[in-house]
């Protein structure tokens, strides 16, 4: 993270300025995005790994029990707080990184 090697600035002038550089707004991402399922792969501990017709690719934080999804499926990826972000098909949803 930007922030981290800001801390590491000994000078006080120097480090005012990195983290001034850190805070500065970056452009914004999407709130929601919408995609279909072109395909489903699973990690060795049961996590969905699925690729969107976007080329975009998002892993599950942590397998769910049951989550339907198909290939074919219309999906959104939803931006949470903190640089979070959750898979949301039909009425469940899933917290999930991006891979690619």
């Amino acid at each position: 993270m930007r922030i981290n090697a800001c801390t590491r600035e000994q000078d006080d002038t120097l480090r005012l300025a990195c983290f001034d550089r850190a805070a500065e707004p970056q452009a914004a991402a999407p709130k929601r995005m919408s995609a279909t399922v072109t395909a489903i792969d699973k990690r060795p501990r049961g996590e969905l790994v699925v690729t969107l017709d976007n080329g975009q690719v998002w892993a599950q934080k942590n397998a769910d029990r049951y989550f339907p999804l198909e290939v074919g499926d219309p999906v959104a990826i939803l931006a949470g707080s903190l640089g979070s972000f959750r898979l949301i098909s039909g009425s469940r949803a899933t917290a999930v990184t991006r891979v690619q």
